[in-house]
């Protein structure tokens, strides 16, 4: 992580809750074995809150789901008027079954949730419809499993920081996620996907369809993005409030306030 800021905040918690479940992947013997750039025609906070955002993704993301699913992701809170009782027994349900396995396996940790007003989220979620990895089919991606994994596994381990990345860890590969602003209105989103070090491109692993399923995503969140993007830019726009469900892009929202709130605080000092 950089920091441009003459006295950089503390780094110290997020590190260590990221590295303590990201270690075991063993990242020193993984490579890059695919690298897209998108030049989004959007803001980069509104390519963030899409990101963050959960209503979309059963209609705009049919690929996604069918392997990701959308539990874990803020779904599944009450709406205004709903009972205030969150129910997240099937989700509950599927962690249950796979925690004695992940602690087996050395991979089981609690839910990281922003803590005290920290920028990571870490999160173990099982992959749905008996997907063993985030490809576009579900099926293994590269043939060389990576980190502790000697078997496909039916979970992957989810990061979120703030304020511009996202990375997703499975069994077989490691596909990552930063934003760039260009300009008001352009984005660069850069996504790399990482095999085993020892992986062979054509014996291994496709590169097409390791990259796939999120080539298939980010093509589809570009356009929500750049419409996001044009509609706010109209004289009859109007803000609203965000839907109880988007905890995530509160979250975001949050974070960049309370930071541009100290910058301003800073400057008038």
């Amino acid at each position: 992580f950089i920091c441009m800021d003459d006295i950089p905040p503390p780094i110290d918690r997020g590190k260590a809750d990221i590295a303590d479940q990201i270690a075991v992947n063993d990242l020193e013997r993984c490579k890059v074995a695919v690298q897209d750039n998108y030049l989004e025609d959007a803001n980069w906070k509104l390519v963030m809150e899409n990101n963050r955002e959960c209503y979309h993704c059963d209609a705009g993301h049919p690929e996604l789901i069918s392997v990701l699913g959308t539990y874990g992701f803020g779904k599944g809170l009450p709406e205004d008027g709903e009972a205030d009782v969150v129910d997240d027994s099937a989700f509950d349900a599927m962690v249950d079954a796979k925690r004695d396995q992940w602690k087996a396996m050395g991979i089981f940790r609690d839910l990281i949730e922003f803590p005290d007003g920290w920028w990571h989220r870490v999160a173990r979620l099982p992959l749905a419809n008996g997907a063993v990895t985030q490809s576009i089919d579900g099926k293994l991606a590269s043939k060389k499993l990576i980190g502790p994994f000697t078997e496909p596994e039916t979970s992957s381990l989810s990061v979120w920081t703030q304020p511009n990345s996202w990375h997703h860890f499975c069994c077989d590969h490691v596909v990552t996620f930063s934003l760039t602003p260009v300009a008001a209105g352009k984005t660069l989103l850069r996504t790399s996907w990482l095999v085993h070090e020892d992986a062979v491109e054509g014996v291994d692993y496709d590169p097409d369809h390791l990259a796939a399923l999120w080539r298939a995503t980010n093509t589809q969140d570009g356009h929500f993005s750049m419409l996001n993007h044009q509609g706010i830019s109209t004289d009859g726009y109007q803000q609203g409030p965000y839907a109880v469900e988007e905890k995530l892009v509160e979250d975001f929202k949050d974070f960049y306030v309370d930071r541009a709130k100290a910058a301003l605080a800073k400057d008038r000092a």
